[in-house]
């Protein structure tokens, strides 16, 4: 039963009914879980259709800086960068 179905049934059915705050509270959580599964359901089967695969962490890594050097040697370069940007920017 979907959760649709499941709020449909409530709101149908010939049992009177007077739902408490906790009850509110455990459908939506019921409905909120429901449409994350088909949510998720729906993202894999587009990423099949796809043909998308994961991403691997290791594939992400970048070496672009060499190991013999620190990170506070490639933060004072990325200031040094940012700071030549800004200057080409302003407007003379």
């Amino acid at each position: 039963m979907t959760a649709f179905q499941a709020i449909e049934s409530e709101r149908t059915s010939s049992v009177p009914f007077s739902p408490s705050g906790d009850d509110y509270l455990h459908l939506f959580e019921r409905v909120e879980i429901q449409v994350r599964s088909e949510a998720h359901l729906r993202a894999h089967q587009l990423a099949v259709s796809q043909q998308v695969e994961p991403i691997r962490i290791d594939n992400l890594k970048g070496d672009f800086w060499p190991d013999d050097e620190s990170a506070d040697d490639f933060l004072t370069w990325l200031e040094t960068i940012r700071k030549e940007d800004a200057h080409r920017s302003v407007p003379e």
